[in-house]
């Protein structure tokens, strides 16, 4: 059985998640130590500290908390990527329609299939 979380090297640690959390998904850590994937629309399920770069079965990832991210993303624009409504990468910052999202920074594109991990603190954003 896997632990709850461990550190494989200085960027990356080894986490339990579930068959719902996806390489490329960010991840936030629950408060038994397991990761789950951010949702912009819950506080609660926020900040992202990480990206899933491998899932070795359903119930263990490796997660990347640093560095950069290489072959996870594809088409990335340059520049920076915020979270996406589905836990992705994004570079369009789209307002909600009702309710508050939650905009998280959390690195930079600098190729398309690389992005530069620097994440930032999660900020609310309402209707305009």
């Amino acid at each position: 059985m896997a632990t709850a979380r461990q550190r494989i090297s200085a960027d990356f640690i080894s986490a339990v998640c579930t068959n719902a959390e996806l390489v490329g998904h960010f991840v936030y850590m629950t408060p038994s130590a397991e990761v789950r994937r951010v949702d912009i629309a819950n506080r609660l399920k926020m900040p992202a500290f990480g990206v899933i770069v491998q899932k070795p079965n359903a119930t263990s990832c490796v997660v990347q908390i640093s560095g950069v991210v290489a072959n996870v993303f594809f088409g990335m624009t340059p520049g920076n990527v915020l979270i996406s409504q589905g836990g992705t990468p994004t570079n369009t910052l789209t307002y909600p329609l009702s309710g508050v999202r939650w905009i998280q920074l959390v690195g930079t594109a600098i190729a398309a299939d690389r992005l530069a991990l620097n994440f930032h603190r999660p900020v609310g954003v309402v209707p305009l």
